[in-house]
């Protein structure tokens, strides 16, 4: 379907009466069921009643928040078929019905605006505030993770003697990348342009300012079993602490900014996230639609199951070869200072003054290529599983999970690095999985926290699974923030773009789950390349976008029941015209 041509400037306002009936009073109600034009949407008006104290106002905001989420759904849509400002729609009472196509269009904006919005009350302030960390304008170069150095609330597994090499953990065409280095190390030429000799390593101060306390801390990574020792290192790293999500320990992170210039980039993988259950399908009979009295039905008696477990402390557990350690050699101690005098360093024995260097031995993170191993070791385990030999791994880039009600033994799974997922329509045949996850993964040495399985509502990988309504959405948390970090925003008259990048880092996470969204942006990516460390009034342009985009977050939202149309269509255009063809196809 081709709308027909709208007519913008003076004559607008006809045009769009033209779209309505006229009710008592000249209220314009909805447009007839052959009107073919859904652009504009019409906009409904907020109830305002002034003179109210600041507390009876955010009453009233409250109150009026369902009109104004239906608005910003609605604008959006305008906006993106090229009706730029909200003058252009007609304006309706708040009880004003609306019937035909356009009605379906509100309807639906509705429905998302009431899902969404339920667990998402927080004001503008805090919530950018919150995305920011608590940084403001002036201190987004400053890391709010970072945490100062404390021994006693180090988070270390226990002892990693027993633990495999990396190269048992993966497939055979990820372990011929440690077998041949010379496929990860470049070589001298390559390094010229970015000599990794220009960075210096990070170490936390208040632990290499105190000798004693840093050869209590190399004790303690002995005692885990955690380092390899040279004399000779190829390269030099440093230490550096950040704050776990309890906000009571801290997870050591390795600077590994220069032997990242020494390695070529790893390959690329294929994570889940809710763009990959964006694409989920609960595929009915042929014929049968979500709204038929038959679906209802079949739906009312189908469930889904998902199971979810993590690998606890996962780099930590797989280790690396001594070759490739010795890339991250730690700040050198005396072999005397750490008990090693008259061990063996390649292939000498200590004297208690000799300098030694102290190297991680399982995978670091901050290295580039650990995500890539620690991701091949998690899918080679789950395809070891006998309960998932019939299952799926499900990616961004790979196709949707499909799921069918009368169908046994559906399953599918995901992966991402430290995260298992497991879901299927079988209950019983899920907690299996898990079970056997538990017991092949146990034998590897890269144990499991205890797996969980639901079959309602289960947060996982940045999205927020319904199982009972068969949807994917943002998590209520991320979408409340984020919405209001932007309106927040667009009441600042002047931002830099080192700020504007890390909403639009927000942004572009939010928009995997409803892909459209992220064509909204243009000019805001030319604004944070013009003006990063600089100040300065956001352009007309780059506010209209992210309004756009504000309204459009409603949209973040995947129905599993919708089926496909089988109507399919192409179309192409050139400066003289446009042409459209269409055809039926079987689903099949």
């Amino acid at each position: 379907m081709i709308p027909a041509p709208q007519v913008h400037g003076p004559g607008a306002s006809a045009q769009h009466l033209r779209n309505f009936t006229t009710g008592p009073g000249g209220q314009r109600l909805a447009p007839s069921n052959f009107e073919r034009d859904i652009f504009p949407l019409p906009l409904f008006q907020e109830p305002f009643v002034k003179g109210l104290s600041r507390r009876s106002r955010k009453r009233q905001e409250q109150r009026n928040l369902p009109v104004r989420v239906r608005n910003e759904g609605a604008a959006c849509l305008n906006w993106l078929a090229g009706f730029k400002q909200n003058s252009d729609a007609p304006t309706l009472s708040p009880d004003a019905s609306v019937g035909g196509m356009q009605g379906e269009v509100l309807d639906r904006i509705q429905d998302l605006a009431e899902t969404m919005e339920s667990d998402a009350l927080i004001s503008s302030e805090a919530a950018f505030t919150e995305l920011l960390r608590g940084r403001s304008e002036y201190t987004l170069g400053d890391s709010t993770t970072l945490a100062p150095f404390k021994l006693e609330s180090v988070s270390l597994p226990g002892c990693l003697a027993d633990c495999k090499p990396i190269g048992q953990l993966v497939d055979d065409d990820s372990r011929r990348y440690l077998e041949e280095r010379e496929r990860m190390v470049k070589t001298d030429e390559e390094m010229k342009e970015y000599p990794p000799e220009d960075i210096t390593p990070y170490n936390d101060p208040s632990l290499m300012s105190r000798p004693r306390l840093y050869h209590q801390f190399v004790k303690k990574l002995m005692g885990i079993d955690f380092l390899y020792w040279t004399r000779r290192p190829k390269s030099r790293v440093g230490v550096f602490f950040v704050w776990k999500s309890d906000g009571r320990r801290i997870r050591m992170i390795i600077d590994a900014r220069r032997p990242n210039r020494m390695f070529r980039e790893p390959p690329g993988v294929e994570l889940c996230t809710a763009e990959g259950f964006s694409r989920t399908e609960i595929e009915l009979p042929e014929g049968v639609m979500p709204w038929d009295a038959e679906a209802e039905k079949i739906l009312s008696q189908y469930g889904l199951c998902v199971g979810l477990a993590d690998i606890e402390n996962c780099f930590h557990r797989c280790k690396q070869p001594k070759w490739l350690s010795e890339y991250f050699a730690m700040e050198p101690v005396r072999a005397g200072s750490v008990g090693m005098t008259g061990q063996a360093v390649d292939d000498e024995l200590c004297g208690p003054d000799d300098w030694i260097y102290p190297c991680p031995g399982s995978l670091c993170m901050g290295f580039s290529w650990s995500l890539f191993f620690a991701q091949r070791a998690s899918e080679k385990g789950m395809s070891e599983c006998e309960a998932l030999k019939s299952s799926m791994l499900v990616t961004d880039r790979g196709g949707g999970m499909v799921f069918r009600p009368g169908i046994e033994n559906e399953i599918k799974h995901t992966v991402y690095v430290d995260n298992l997922g497991v879901i299927s329509p079988d209950g019983p045949l899920v907690g299996r999985a898990l079970d056997e996850m538990s017991r092949k993964f146990g034998e590897k040495r890269l144990d499991l926290h205890p797996g969980e399985t639901s079959t309602e509502t289960v947060k996982h990988v940045g999205a927020q699974l319904n199982l009972k309504n068969f949807s994917s959405t943002l998590t209520p948390k991320r979408y409340g923030i984020v919405k209001g970090a932007l309106r927040a925003l667009l009441r600042r008259r002047k931002v830099s773009g080192r700020l504007l990048e890390i909403f639009v880092g927000h942004c572009t996470f939010c928009g995997l789950a409803c892909r459209p969204l992220l064509s909204i942006f243009s000019s805001v990516y030319k604004f944070i390349q013009r003006h990063y460390f600089v100040r300065v009034e956001l352009w007309k342009s780059v506010r209209e976008e992210l309004g756009a985009f504000v309204g459009g977050l409603i949209f973040a939202r995947s129905d599993w029941c919708r089926q496909w149309n089988p109507m399919v269509y192409s179309y192409d255009s050139s400066l003289s015209g446009w042409g459209i063809s269409a055809a039926f196809w079987e689903r099949s």
